[in-house]
Order: structure tokens, then C-alpha cells, then sequence
């Protein structure tokens, strides 16, 4: 029993201090549905675009940026949805471009009832710029920055 009590607090200390790449914070999820759930697409039941910019922290050099453009619609009838998402998004030396395509499907429970489900596909690119003249190398003779700073001279 004391096993589980171990290995139960053990998952939770790694799950809270695992760390991955952040992904563009936009204030209203009310206009940004379809990124963030694909059950979405098509649940409007008529086409809807979707533009979002955010500029965070407006004045100060390398803040986060983030634009989203969307489009969803019922593809064959009102039960089936699509969509697709492009976004992106730049914080200091980083830049990342997020394509993302939808499917959704309305299971109907009752005539009145129905549990929307989707399924969303996702194309990633991340990339840093330490050809950067802000970017301050802490450690000179780190091999992984001079590579990567050699590929940005071409």
C-alpha cells in the first residue's frame, strides 16, 4: 500500500515540474476555440473564420507575439466538422509556426442530445535565432550554440 502512496507522489512531483515549450497565451478562448478543441469545428453549423494577434508586453525588445488564423465549417452535413488553424509566435530568440487540421463528429444521444468528439492533427516548427546580436552566450565554448550560430551564418 506504502508503494503506491510513493509511486502516486513521485508521478505528481514529475508531472508538475516537467517543462516543455509554452504555447501562445491569448486572452480570449472565446474567439480561439477551434486550436485548443477540435470537437469544435463545425459545431457553429456555418463556416467562421477567425483572426487573433496579441503583442504582449508591447514596448520592450524580443516580447511574445502570437497570431492565430482559423477557419471551420460543416463538411458534409451538421453532424461532420473541419477545420484548420495556423499560428504563430515569437518570444526573444524563438519562432514558431503551428498548422493544425480538425475533424469533429456529433454523436447524437437523443433527438434533443448530442456529445460533440474531434480529432486534431497537428504540424510543429521551432526555431531559435542565435545569430541574434541580443543573444549574450553565458558559456563561450558551448558546442550545441557555435553550431547552431555557424548554420545561421549561411
Amino acid at each position: 500500500m506504502m508503494k503506491k502512496y510513493i509511486l502516486l507522489f513521485g508521478l505528481t512531483v514529475i508531472g508538475f515540474s516537467a517543462m516543455a515549450q509554452n504555447e501562445g497565451h491569448f486572452t480570449n478562448f472565446m474567439n480561439n476555440y477551434l486550436p485548443l478543441n477540435p470537437a469544435y469545428a463545425g459545431a457553429r453549423e456555418v463556416p467562421s473564420f477567425t483572426a487573433l494577434y496579441r503583442n504582449q508586453w508591447m514596448g520592450f525588445e524580443g516580447a511574445p507575439v502570437s497570431q492565430v488564423l482559423s477557419f471551420n465549417s460543416p463538411l458534409l452535413n451538421k453532424r461532420v466538422g473541419f477545420g484548420m488553424s495556423i499560428m504563430h509566435r515569437t518570444a526573444g530568440i524563438s519562432n514558431s509556426w503551428t498548422g493544425g487540421m480538425a475533424y469533429s463528429y456529433d454523436l447524437k444521444v437523443s433527438k434533443e442530445l448530442g456529445v460533440r468528439i474531434g480529432m486534431h492533427g497537428l504540424v510543429r516548427y521551432l526555431g531559435m535565432d542565435f545569430g541574434d546580436p541580443s543573444v549574450v552566450l553565458r558559456h563561450q565554448n558551448d558546442p550545441a550554440t557555435a553550431s547552431a550560430m555557424d548554420m545561421n551564418q549561411y
